[in-house]
């Protein structure tokens, strides 16, 4: 399954910015934001090419910045073999990536809101990403992790206790 991003604009409801893919500009249209509430326009993609220019562009982090993953990396093609650490007797993995995050099942199509590690980044993202939703209404760790489970969102680094 192909990975999905969906990029959020950091300042602005809508904007348009562009991007070098292949050596050729493309227009990336941040859409759908409004002014009350305060939503920022978004953009969403699969094309690995695209998500590849977006994360290395120069506006990624001032102009725009990624709010969720879909889906996993595509894996590494099957003739690929790493090289064990050297002085082990361990066998060459296959081409998988192993995340540093705890292993647990996921739904395919849940947001993966990578780099969140606190309830109030949580609390945050879910105010800024999900309609309806108010820090009021997010008044403690229990009442975040419900509403992201219904909404699909998924914070790996949040700790478990």
């Amino acid at each position: 399954m192909a990975q999905t991003k969906i990029y959020q604009s950091i300042r602005f409801h809508t904007l348009d910015t562009y991007v070098m893919v292949d050596g050729k500009q493309h227009l990336i249209e941040f859409r759908g934001g409004t002014l009350k509430p305060d939503i920022k326009g978004k953009f969403t993609t699969n094309d690995p090419k695209l998500i590849k220019a977006l994360d290395n562009d120069s506006g990624n982090g001032n102009s725009f910045k990624c709010i969720g993953v879909i889906g996993k990396k595509d894996p590494k093609p099957d003739n690929f073999k790493s090289n064990p650490p050297e002085g082990t007797d361990e066998p060459a993995q296959s081409g998988e990536e192993h995340p540093d995050t705890p292993d647990t099942k996921v739904d395919q199509k849940a947001i993966i809101a990578d780099g969140i590690s606190t309830v109030q980044g949580a609390r945050d993202y879910l105010v800024s990403n999900v309609d309806g939703l108010t820090a009021s209404k997010l008044p403690n760790k229990a009442a975040i992790l419900n509403a992201a489970k219904a909404n699909n969102i998924v914070f790996p680094h949040l700790p478990k206790d």
